[in-house]
């Protein structure tokens, strides 16, 4: 936060051009707090959203002064750019259907908030945990084979996750669902020890750790804009006139649209 970020930067000998890009991007930054919340009306979401997206923006800058090095490989490389966002990217639609998954049983399909609790909090623990050690073992056996292998289940995950969600959405047998819903699980989730790697790869060993601790910062951007997202348009739909079953179940099928966005960057990868 303004003034202990001009501070960090003075204390790395910046420039005044380095200065005024830093309050350039804070007013930026602002005025999109500002623009998003007076059309959505939830000051909390983009105040907290500008504030990282700032702090991450003047860490980069410090970044770039005192380890120009370190800089310049991740920052200068194509290939961990697409990582960082490619990879990430997927969590937007992994923890949309996360956090609206038991509203949308319950809405829907007429189950309890007990059931939903049970049966989909299992599905997502076994699930996720299943999709992250499948992932990592797939990924280890093809990297025999070709140097793409972690990309390769990124985008693996992409194609994956999309017509199960579908799937969950479309049907109107309960038991379909909740096997759908494991499938999502399971799916979406696989991508993440292969990004992790890969990240790491793309560096030199000594800039691992500041690598992995920009991947990490990237990865909040699913939690923090998904569940949101869907949430905010299920609102609108609502209020609209949609039952709210209807309103979320067609904000939950927009959402799926949001993975031509890791499908595009990790593609170039």
């Amino acid at each position: 936060m303004p003034p202990f970020t001009l501070l960090a930067l003075a204390r790395e000998k910046a420039s005044g051009a380095v200065i005024a890009r830093n309050l350039i991007g804070a007013t930026v930054v602002t005025i999109a707090a500002w623009a998003l919340t007076a059309l959505t009306g939830d000051p909390e979401q983009w105040i907290a959203l500008g504030i990282g997206t700032y702090a991450a923006f003047s860490w980069i800058q410090t970044l770039g002064l005192r380890d120009a090095p370190a800089f310049a490989m991740m920052f200068g490389s194509r290939a961990f750019l697409y990582a960082v966002i490619g990879f990430p990217t997927i969590s937007l639609v992994t923890y949309a259907f996360a956090a609206w998954a038991p509203p949308y049983f319950i809405r829907v399909h007429g189950i309890g908030p007990a059931e939903a609790g049970l049966v989909l909090g299992a599905s997502f623990a076994i699930g996720g945990w299943l999709g992250i050690t499948i992932g990592g073992i797939v990924a280890d056996r093809l990297k025999e084979r070709t140097g793409n292998a972690r990309v390769y289940v990124g985008m693996a995950a992409v194609v994956l996750t999309a017509p199960t969600a579908l799937g969950l959405l479309l049907t109107d047998s309960l038991i379909v669902a909740y096997a759908f819903n494991f499938a999502v699980s399971v799916f979406s989730s696989c991508w993440l020890g292969a990004a992790a790697s890969t990240v790491n790869d793309l560096v030199m060993p000594r800039m691992r750790a500041v690598a992995s601790a920009f991947y990490l910062l990237m990865a909040t951007v699913g939690p923090a804009i998904g569940p949101y997202a869907v949430g905010e348009m299920s609102d609108v739909l609502t209020a609209a006139g949609q039952v709210p079953g209807e309103a979320l179940r067609a904000s939950l099928l927009a959402s799926v649209a949001l993975l031509v966005i890791p499908a595009v960057f990790l593609g170039k990868l």
